[in-house]
């Protein structure tokens, strides 16, 4: 198994399925090989539909996402409701028993950093067990650098000073956006922070942003 990424999030809606949907679109077009998982989907998979397809559609849905619940819960809550107990060891055992031969590995989380995934566990256990790399998505607008910075502090230390920030563009750009992004760069190091541009329609259906390939880019090719 190549170089696995998990993308996280400072919060639910913050836009990791967009970003997770275009960097494996840039993935495809670089020609890697490539494992997509969702594991965990609650109140409807369209997410891992959109991670399935953006890798090509050869994988089954409930490889991607082997684990889906209706209620929309997080997913430890909406698997005990449904009287499941789902494990990270399951959730390890099963990415690594689809993606052995894959060149880039991308599992997306569910809500942010802390939402309780598991029975035993949450994301950043998830990240350490795993070995992966985490990419944090958050929304570059007034209160993000507490967001980064208390998520970032959620993880331990050898995986937050290995962690990417994804900085998405707000519909509503504030005072803030000016400063973020540098303030964010001199803390973490500006090779760790990316900016996601805001998509069109077009994009968000298929398509790679060109601001967002050379970001994606960037991204990879600073992991080898």
């Amino acid at each position: 198994m190549g170089l696995l990424l998990m993308v996280t999030g400072t919060g639910t809606d913050v836009g990791k399925t967009v970003f997770s949907v275009h960097l494996v679109r840039r993935a495809v077009r670089l020609g890697l090989s490539l494992a997509v998982f969702k594991p965990f989907c609650s109140g409807g998979r369209g997410d891992a539909e959109a991670l399935r397809e953006a890798a090509g559609g050869a994988t089954a849905l409930d490889v991607v996402n082997p684990w889906h619940f209706r209620p929309p819960l997080a997913p430890a809550i909406a698997a005990a409701a449904a009287g499941r107990q789902i494990r990270i060891a399951e959730v390890v055992k099963h990415v690594r028993e689809h993606a052995s031969d894959a060149h880039l590995v991308v599992v997306e989380g569910a809500g942010g950093l802390l939402s309780p995934l598991a029975a035993d566990g949450d994301a950043p256990a998830l990240i350490r067990r795993l070995g992966a790399v985490a990419v944090v998505v958050a929304v570059d607008r007034l209160g993000v650098l507490h967001d980064v910075r208390s998520t970032l502090a959620a993880l331990p230390a050898g995986d937050a000073s290995n962690a990417r920030l994804v900085l998405m563009d707000s519909a509503q750009r504030d005072a803030s956006c000016r400063h973020n992004r540098a303030y964010l760069g001199r803390l973490l190091g500006p090779d760790r922070v990316f900016r996601f541009p805001r998509l069109n329609a077009r994009y968000l259906r298929e398509g790679v942003h060109p601001k967002a390939a050379l970001e994606i880019d960037r991204l990879l090719s600073g992991l080898g």
